[in-house]
């Protein structure tokens, strides 16, 4: 729900930003909460995000645009 909120923000918003705490109180890592004060490396975490993207499956709400990106990062257009 947190991602989905995230996405149609940055979607529809015409701020600059988006604070991404309450996506960083809900999300894990390993089964484990994810530590926004530990460095990631972004590849992992990428990796995780679109592991679970794919996992939803047909439950995944798509909006035009990032469907756009979901499907172009997925086969390696971007």
């Amino acid at each position: 729900m947190e991602l989905k909120k995230m996405f149609t923000y940055l979607l529809e918003s015409e701020r600059k930003a988006y604070n991404p705490r309450s996506f960083c109180k809900v999300y894990t890592m390993d089964h484990q909460p994810l530590n926004t004060g530990e460095q990631k490396d972004m590849t992992e975490f990428f990796t995780d995000l679109i592991t679970k993207l794919e996992e939803m499956g047909p439950e995944l709400v798509c909006y035009s645009d990032f469907c756009v990106l979901y499907i172009s990062i997925c086969v390696g257009l971007v």
